[in-house]
């Protein structure tokens, strides 16, 4: 029974890790008709052995597995935005504007996705009394 649980994990780490790319589509779909297709061999075994529900557990697995793959798939990718790297995540707020390479791990960025503060910080402002 451990093996639905891995089974589905897989599938959806999958589907995470190429979400909104084809293969993360492809990838539930595929488990899901896998999971579908064990269901008659497999559930024939279960009527011999009076597990006659294991075939409509199949059944709800591949529909749970295709479901949930689907949807994690669909989400949108992380973005990492605020003046961080896209790679390593560092800090780069304080680089000057022409500087497109990531001091910490070498990633360049393009001109115009360079990840730097769009606006100066605001002055501080005076308390009087």
């Amino acid at each position: 029974m451990i093996l639905f649980a891995v089974y589905a994990a897989a599938v959806w780490y999958l589907a995470c890790r190429w979400r909104r790319r084809w293969p993360g589509f492809a990838i539930p779909v595929i488990a899901a008709s896998l999971a579908a297709a064990l269901a008659g061999p497999l559930g024939s075994v279960g009527e011999r052995t009076g597990l006659v529900p294991f075939r409509v557990l199949l059944h709800a697995e591949a529909a749970l597995v295709g479901g949930i793959g689907l949807f994690i798939a669909s989400l949108p990718r992380a973005r990492i935005t605020g003046g961080l790297c896209f790679h390593c995540g560092y800090d780069l707020k304080g680089l000057a504007a022409a500087a497109h390479l990531c001091p910490e791990c070498g990633t360049q960025f393009p001109p115009a996705r360079a990840p730097h503060a769009s606006t100066p910080p605001a002055p501080a402002r005076s308390r009087r009394a």
